[in-house]
């Protein structure tokens, strides 16, 4: 369908306020790949494959969304201007490239992996529907937690609250319950020890507990002073009050929850952990809350204030403000367009594997379906679906798979760096591994870093003109040493880390990390050596959260495709692959990351 066809169809989506899934279907094709698909076919000049141009025409649509997005800025209007300059872009794509010759045929199993890419995400909507689905004020965290007593304490709703409901783990008395009048009631007590009552309602909503200093929902929490506030919350969250147990009744006030209020109880520790399983309160660190908030505040205020977002690589700010702003709000969009960076990286994967290795046998065609549903896994696991992590795993694929067309490569690499910073010197290596096979030329690092030199000279220019340079570079200094290690730089702080780095590596893999032996073929050697150097640049970091690991992963699988495709015997070319999914499959059917 056309950029304009799905520019209006995502209007009247939105103009009737069609179900937000339905949205998110039209709006993210609408604005972050349609636009960029015919201009995508012109530099294709008919030797890019196909499935190359669909690729293309993502990273270019991402680029068109930066000045889309800017221009609703600027001039102060609405967000559906967006679609409008999207349907423009794509029929001057149009016009530019419907006198470009045809592409050539993709590999027939290159377009099965995408159409398995696909299925695997469906399935991925089963598995993790409620996940995807569940809002930002379902995720809470308290230092009152750990002080919790590991034998549940004898406490329940009273007069004033609904019947409760018990979550999770009967034996740990965890419970969800309703004030209808929004106002407060009565909690029975039949025992000593303490428990935490939860209020989950509007920004500003409090709750007190007896005589104790009521609590109140913040946006922005002070966890530690020296921190000062960090945000928490948009326009909804959880507030937690800790209550010490004695036998009887307390009084429970609540104020400002505009209607009906839920509440939890939480009798004893593990019932912190009961909630978090079957996911009606996630608990997570307040860190991993910044995290996840910070990305949203970001994409929202792309609309009216900011323009470049420094604590970051800008890039990912844009993709997120579409899906936030157009599609879905919170982390619904996000989610959204998390399913849609999924299927770009499948089919990146699929691109790889079809430039080093287009005989690979039938099984390594399903390996880019298992790294998109592991990424998902990954991101979804620990709530980090905010994060730019899914999008710079694709950009190194990409990347990887376009390194013997130089300006793509260059291009590509230059969005990996506009994601994550260390895009371009993990894709230098990359190259490095290429030149030493005989694969590539000088060609492509000279595009790559003449770009990057460019933009970051543009970027740096715009960073002075707003005041922001010195910013950008305190970040670029932060994001690059001390978050990371923390001052912690002799061996004894570092090599310890090594093991349980590659251990982990191997543990999101199920094992099939170890298929990519006997790296047979240079698209195995190039996947598999690239990845082990990036990793270096990895290994030693004081932590070790999943998103680290997605290039990792998705690199990984396409490492088992090549080597599969250079082995004669059959057994082997299609018994590793068979048994690198077979433990992903394994990995995932865990649960736990």
């Amino acid at each position: 369908m056309s950029a304009l066809g799905l520019a209006l169809l995502a209007w009247a989506a939105r103009a009737n306020d069609a179900p937000s899934w339905l949205v998110c279907v039209l709006v993210l094709p609408a604005v972050l790949w349609a636009p960029g698909l015919g201009l995508a076919r012109r530099l294709g000049g008919g030797h890019a494959t196909g499935l190359q141009v669909a690729i293309d025409a993502a990273w270019i649509s991402a680029l068109l969304a930066v000045v889309s997005v800017s221009i609703t800025r600027a001039i102060g209007a609405a967000p559906e201007l967006v679609l409008g300059l999207s349907a423009l872009w794509g029929l001057i794509g149009a016009g530019l490239g419907h006198r470009a010759p045809g592409p050539p045929h993709s590999p027939r199993g290159a377009w099965g992996a995408v159409v398995g890419v696909i299925l695997a995400l469906l399935a991925l909507i089963v598995w993790r529907g409620e996940d995807l689905r569940r809002p930002l004020d379902a995720y809470w965290w308290s230092p009152d937690a750990e002080g919790l007593p590991e034998a549940p304490g004898v406490v329940e709703p009273g007069a004033g609250f609904d019947e409760p409901e018990v979550l999770g783990w009967p034996e740990q008395r965890a419970m969800r319950f309703v004030d209808p009048d929004g106002d407060g009631g009565t909690l029975r007590m039949g025992s000593e020890g303490a428990a935490l009552l939860l209020l989950r309602g509007p920004i500003g909503a409090r709750l007190q507990v007896g005589d104790a200093a009521p609590v109140e929902i913040t946006a922005d929490v002070v966890e530690a002073e020296e921190e000062g506030a960090v945000p928490r919350y948009l326009s909804h969250g959880v507030v937690a009050a800790l209550i010490p147990l004695s036998p009887g009744e307390l009084q429970v006030t609540i104020t400002g929850s505009d209607g009906p209020a839920e509440l939890a109880l939480i009798p004893g520790r593990d019932g912190v952990w009961s909630l978090h399983a079957v996911g009606a309160y996630r608990f997570v660190h307040y860190y991993q809350l910044l995290n996840i908030v910070e990305n949203l505040r970001w994409a929202d205020e792309l609309w009216v204030s900011r323009a470049l977002t420094v604590n970051q690589p800008p890039l990912w700010s844009y993709p997120l403000a579409v899906a936030t702003g157009l599609g879905a709000p919170g982390l619904l969009g996000a989610n959204a367009l998390l399913l849609g960076v999924l299927l770009l990286l499948g089919a990146a994967c699929a691109q790889l594997i079809a430039t080093h290795s287009p005989d690979a046998p039938a099984p390594a065609w399903a390996l880019p379906a298992l790294a998109a549903v592991t990424v998902g896994h990954l991101m979804i696991e620990p709530g980090s679906t905010t994060f730019p992590d899914p999008l710079y795993a694709a950009a190194m694929v990409s990347g990887v798979a376009a390194l013997g067309t130089p300006w793509r490569f260059g291009a590509v690499g230059v969005l990996a760096g506009a994601i994550r910073y260390p895009g371009v010197v993990a894709l230098s290596l990359f190259w490095a591994v290429g030149a030493a096979l005989g694969i590539v030329n000088r060609r492509p690092i000279l595009a790559l870093w003449g770009l990057t030199g460019a933009v970051g000279l543009t970027i740096g220019a715009f960073a002075v003109i707003t005041g922001q340079l010195g910013e950008w570079v305190e970040i670029l200094w932060f994001e690059t040493g001390p978050e990371h290690y923390h001052g912690e730089l002799s061996p004894s702080a570092l090599l310890p880390r090594v093991p349980e780095f590659y251990k982990t590596w191997l543990w999101y893999t199920g094992g099939g990390l170890l298929c990519a032996l006997p790296l047979a073929g240079k698209g195995a050697r190039l996947c598999a050596i690239g990845v082990g150097l990036y990793s270096l640049m990895l290994c030693t970091i004081d932590h070790h959260p999943t998103h680290y690991f997605l290039p990792l992963v998705a690199l990984s699988a396409c490492a088992v495709a090549c080597n599969a495709a250079a082995l004669e015997r059959p057994a082997l070319r299609w018994g590793l692959p068979s048994v690198a999914i077979v433990g992903g499959l394994w990995f995932l059917s865990q649960g736990a990351v």
